[in-house]
């Protein structure tokens, strides 16, 4: 096949799968050729046994750990709303790391404040900054440290920061839809 087919075929391809779908800022259209770059931002969701705060997050009172299927599941939950937790780590370049990092540092009026005025950070695909966040199912809990990329390994910037209550569900917003 040679590259004239290649690009015929992948016009093809790249057509059907715009039918119907509405386009996002993330995915770019090239309308010379029809081809659809998507890039995702980069969300793992983590596992919260192996992140680097779990030790902290473990000694809290209101975190139950339970071992599941022969102990290689960990159940990690809330305790006064019996919600699980979900571990999530984000990436950010350095310009937003940097805001990032008054963020987590910021108490929430002003962390409010800093959202309104500037919006959410944004993510990145590879980024000098990373934050860790567990945070409970129905948002009523949240554990966060930021951490830089530093001689090949992320370095905590941050102390772990612990958010209960309605505060939690406002942090949370400022970096999770």
């Amino acid at each position: 096949m040679g590259p004239a087919q290649y690009v015929a075929q992948f016009k093809s391809s790249a057509d059907v799968g715009l039918k119907n779908k509405p386009l996002t800022k993330s995915a770019p259209l090239l309308a010379k050729n029809r081809i659809v770059l998507a890039r995702s931002k980069r969300k793992n969701m983590e596992n919260i046994c192996k992140m680097e705060m779990a030790s902290a997050l473990f000694e809290k009172e209101c975190i139950k750990v339970e071992k599941a299927f022969f102990g290689l599941k960990t159940n990690v939950t809330y305790t006064p709303t019996n919600s699980p937790l979900v571990g999530l780590c984000l990436d950010y370049d350095p310009t937003v790391g940097q805001k990032v990092k008054l963020l987590v540092g910021a108490p929430i009026c002003e962390m409010e404040k800093l959202v309104a005025k500037e919006g959410c950070p944004c993510t990145c695909d590879n980024g000098n900054f990373r934050l860790s966040l567990c945070y409970s199912k129905d948002r009523s809990f949240v554990a966060l440290q930021l951490a830089q990329y530093s001689n090949f390994v992320y370095k905590p910037v941050s102390e772990i920061r612990f958010i209960e209550g309605a505060e939690a569900c406002k942090a949370i917003a400022a970096f999770v839809k």
